[in-house]
């Protein structure tokens, strides 16, 4: 009951892309969870999850419960042999949503000192919620008749352009164009940068989930780029961390950006620094913002 009540009353607001009718979507969340068991598993494992950062003091005891609950959650959805209907297709979204969010708060959480380890994690994580979001788009019919319609249709003026308007990923793109590397994987570097300049795009708009979106939708090529280390992938991913990165005082987020970064920094080494110089850049300009207001208001 306290992590059903901390749930509804905190850690919901907390994770809405769109706090401004978090009301209304308060009770949308909690009505798919009363109906399916596999999803009010998820929705205290991501109570626990939020209760681990608040208390330091007890952050062991809570992250143990949100495994926990987390364990159960899948194991509940895959022995449901779900077809989607009407009548749960809500639910599936926003299972698919919450396990997306909590798998990456738990990767870029806790990178530890193996990065070989952390990058599979990484790509651990983005196969689970890429394998969940693709059930969740056979719903797609019964979600534009569901009580999700109206957040829909927002999220969908959002991504109706596929233009590319900012400029965070030009010095990447150019860089990539004059690397030694085959058709094949210049190719699937390309679609990843092109989709990573759209997340740039759209951070901020405050629709769907804006963290794990690109994650969802770059090529699988791409994803089997990074299990073999491509440096050239690592870079991509780097930048991708600078998003992450932007939204470190959203508490599922954290550090997990800085900790990417600086992680492939480490492991690809100096001949890659001028491909990281941005992403780099951004920690560092960050880094002495900080410390000038710790000295402006006095903060050791």
């Amino acid at each position: 009951m306290q992590l059903l009540h901390h749930y509804s009353t905190e850690t919901c607001k907390a994770i809405l892309a769109d706090r401004q009718d978090a009301g209304k979507a308060t009770e949308l969340l909690m009505k798919a969870a009363l109906s399916e068991p596999f999803l009010m598993q998820e929705v205290l494992a991501m109570a626990s999850l939020h209760l681990s950062i608040l208390n330091p003091a007890q952050r062991e005891f809570y992250h143990h419960q949100a495994s926990g609950f987390q364990t159960r959650a899948l194991s509940l959805f895959n022995s449901s042999h779900l077809e989607v209907n009407a009548d749960n297709c809500v639910a599936i979204v926003v299972f698919s949503s919450h396990l997306a969010m909590h798998s990456l708060c738990d990767v870029v959480n806790a990178p530890g000192d193996d990065f070989s380890d952390f990058l599979d994690r990484f790509i651990r994580s983005s196969d689970l919620h890429r394998g969940v979001r693709a059930l969740a788009s056979h719903s797609w019919d019964f979600l534009q008749q569901s009580e999700m319609r109206d957040f829909l249709k927002a999220g969908q003026e959002v991504h109706a352009t596929t233009d590319l308007v900012g400029e965070e990923c030009n010095n990447l793109r150019a860089l990539l164009n004059s690397a030694d590397i085959g058709q094949a994987s210049m190719k699937a570097c390309q679609a990843a940068i092109d989709h990573l300049q759209r997340s740039f795009d759209m951070d901020g708009k405050s629709v769907g989930n804006r963290f794990t979106t690109w994650m969802v939708i770059v090529p699988a090529e791409y994803m089997d780029l990074l299990m073999k280390r491509s440096p050239e992938a690592l870079v991509i991913l780097a930048y991708y961390a600078v998003i992450l990165h932007r939204h470190r005082g959203d508490w599922f987020i954290g550090g997990g950006g800085k900790h990417l970064i600086n992680a492939i920094s480490r492991h690809l080494g100096s001949y890659w620094d001028s491909w990281l110089a941005w992403p780099v850049s951004v920690i560092h300009e960050t880094a002495v913002v900080q410390n000038s207001s710790n000295v402006q208001t006095g903060t050791n």
